[in-house]
């Protein structure tokens, strides 16, 4: 899926990528690694971007410019948002 706009990042801090992060695209079905998908990296301000509610059990994770929606209970992604930060 490929966004209509991107956005700069706008946390309250800077993004920091999780220790032994490497640059990859992250798709469907796939798993993130225990860690990539703790609370710190949860996109609690999905509004601001006009993504839409995650289901229960389900958040916004950032990863590098991409963002996904991920299961945090098994690390599973469920959707790829390409290119959404610069």
């Amino acid at each position: 899926m490929r966004p209509d706009h991107r956005y700069q990042w706008r946390g309250d801090r800077d993004w920091r990528a999780p220790r032994g992060f490497y640059e990859r695209r992250w798709r469907y079905g796939e798993r993130l690694p225990f860690g990539w998908f703790a609370r710190s990296f949860w996109m609690s301000d999905y509004y601001d971007y006009d993504l839409p509610v995650p289901p229960y059990g389900y958040q916004w994770i950032r990863l590098g410019p991409d963002i996904a929606l991920v299961n945090i209970r098994t690390g599973l992604i469920v959707e790829t948002i390409y290119d959404f930060f610069y």
